[in-house]
This record gives structure tokens, sequence and C-alpha cells, in this order.
């Protein structure tokens, strides 16, 4: 049933991404988004803000809205939300979630995007394990997209269930877990050559971090498979393949030990295809 296609394998092909064509407007005030949306509910936060759900008005569209406030985000991660926007204008790809529009004032950053009903980790919080089918569905699509963007040299680096959101299929209304992969906000547009992209600060969210990121070496890519076997082993087994409450044991798990594979919801298939994902750097 599974397939060994994702092991952690660098891909030679290499796109380069056009922005799209994305509304940036400039704004005096939040006035000026109420005349076009009704506010509604906080549904969640990102990286460096917080998401609301509006209503367009004139369409009665429903959306989510990223909100970043300018004078909290000190100047180095501000920076990083110019580059989240940078790389939402460009991708396009059905389990990525879309941006539509961007508005900006003196003191706010508010981006429109694609309004979805929840995120894989709230389903997961019935800690009962998915079926191979339901898990070889959502790791499919995980897969897909983060092929996508690594062809185009773009690396999310905290990918993790909170970030996975559940979306309506266009192709399927019965579909309950159609995937699209948010939050860049500590993701990066890799350089050049090999060495030239290779990255080297701490970030994401250590039960998915890969060992050589917490190890504190050079990086690639490959961060984001190891993220990927993460949350296939989670999804199969109803627990995360290393936990621990103190930090520093944590960090040893996930540098030193292997997963248990001993659980009965893992089929060989499906160890096997862990095991090619979840190998650390020599």
């Amino acid at each position: 049933m599974w397939r060994n296609d994702s092991s952690r394998k660098k891909s030679s092909s290499k796109q380069t991404l056009k922005e799209r064509d994305v509304r940036h407007v400039r704004i005096e005030d939040v006035s000026a988004l109420y005349e076009i949306y009704e506010f509604q509910e906080e549904i969640g936060h990102g990286s460096f803000g917080i998401v609301v759900s509006v209503v367009e008005k004139q369409t009665n569209e429903n959306y989510a809205v990223k909100i970043v406030n300018k004078y909290s985000t000190v100047v180095h991660q501000l920076s990083k939300v110019y580059r989240e926007i940078k790389i939402l204008k460009t991708v396009n790809h059905p389990n990525i979630v879309y941006l539509y529009k961007v508005f900006e004032s003196a003191k706010k950053i508010y981006m429109v995007m694609e309004r979805c009903r929840g995120n894989l980790k709230e389903v997961f919080e019935n800690k009962k394990p998915f079926s191979e089918k339901t898990t070889k569905k959502i790791i499919k699509q995980l897969a897909n997209a983060v092929y996508y963007l690594h062809k185009n040299q773009i690396v999310h680096r905290d990918i993790k269930m909170e970030n996975i959101l559940l979306s309506k299929n266009p192709d399927n209304p019965t579909d309950l877990y159609f995937i699209k992969l948010s939050d860049f906000g500590l993701s990066v547009i890799k350089a050049g050559s090999f060495i030239q992209g290779m990255m080297h600060d701490r970030c994401g969210t250590m039960l998915y971090m890969a060992p050589e990121i917490l190890l504190e070496r050079t990086y690639s890519e490959l961060c984001d498979v190891w993220s990927i076997g993460i949350i296939l082993y989670t999804l199969l087994c109803a627990k995360y393949p290393f936990a621990d409450r103190h930090q520093e044991e944590l960090i040893n798990q996930i540098c030193s030990k292997d997963p248990d594979y001993s659980p009965i919801e893992l089929t060989p298939d499906a160890v096997d295809l862990l095991k090619c994902i979840l190998v650390r750097d020599a």
C-alpha cells in the first residue's frame, strides 16, 4: 500500500515561480476593511499574528484574515512576515493555502486568505489512530505540496499538524481530509547552489524538528521531509514517535534513538516507509 518514494533524498529539479497578481493595498486604518468585510471570531494564530474569520459583504464569501501588528513585531521578525507574503504571492497549489489580497496600514498587515474549517491537530486530539487509507491520503497531499515547494526553492521549516488545515475538496464535497499547508512565517527561499542553499538558524517546533537542526548543524530542505515522517507516525500510532516533558531528553531521543516500530497499527510497509523517512544525517 505504501511506496518508498518519500525518503530523505534531494531532488535535482529546480524552478523559479513568478509572482501572482495579488493586490497589496495601502489603507489608513482598519475602518477601510470594515466597509468590505464583516469581522467575526478569532480562529487561530500563526507565527506572527492572529487569524480572524471574516465574511465579504458584497459576495457573502468566507475568508480568513491573518493580522500582524507591526509595532509589536521586532524588525527581524517583521522581515519574515514580508517574506511569507512574498512566498504566498507566488505559490499556487491545491494543497497550499491561497492568499487573495493584502491590506497594509502604518500599524498592521492584513493577509486575506482562504477560509478552512480546522486543522489536523484538532482532529488528532481524539487520540485514535488514523486508518492507513486515510493517513496515506493525507500524507500524499502533504508530500505533493512539499515537493512543489522544494522544486521551487522554498523550504517551509515548520510543518506540523497545526499548520495542516482541512478544507473543502472542490471535486468531492464529502471528502473530510482535503488538506492545505499553511503558515509560512518561518519559510525561506533558498539561494542558488547547494552550499549557498544550506540553512543554519534553529527554528520550527521541537516535536517535528530534524536532528540536524537540533544539533545546530547546517541543514537542507530535507528538514521538511523529516517533519512529514513525524506526522505519518503520529497519525498511524496516535502518539508522537519522540515525546518527553523535559526538553533535553526530547532532544536526546530525536537525535539518537529510533522510534518504537512495534505498535500493531504499523504494517511492515508502513514501517519500511518510516525508516526511509526518519533517517538521521551521518
